[in-house]
């Protein structure tokens, strides 16, 4: 069976990208996990940001997944706490292509 196969198929991998962060929340990443089930506060995702210096991990539930609420969360949990980062890296979801989004 071997030979008729010509044996296992490997596929090449994509080169994994260094990314050179100088300081502590220069560069973040950002994702929205959910829907769970709905707590008192009427919150069902969780906010998940990671500063990829420190690999700090940052969780905020939020009641909603929309670019607005992103954004509102962001900048009053994060942007005031520890300072706007130059990049931000996230999973192209359509909370983070909105225009409010981009604006903030």
């Amino acid at each position: 069976m071997y030979k008729l196969c010509g044996g296992p198929q490997i596929r090449s991998r994509g080169a994994l990208k260094l990314y050179n962060v100088g300081a502590p929340w220069e560069r973040i990443a950002i994702d929205v996990a959910g829907p769970f089930p709905e707590t008192e506060s009427g919150n069902k995702y969780f906010m998940v940001v990671m500063d990829y210096f420190t690999k700090w991990p940052e969780v905020f539930s939020i009641p909603n997944q929309e670019a607005s609420t992103v954004a509102d969360k962001l900048v009053h949990e994060v942007f005031c706490r520890f300072g706007v980062p130059l990049e931000i890296h996230s999973d192209q979801g359509r909370n983070f292509e909105s225009q409010i989004f981009q604006e903030t």
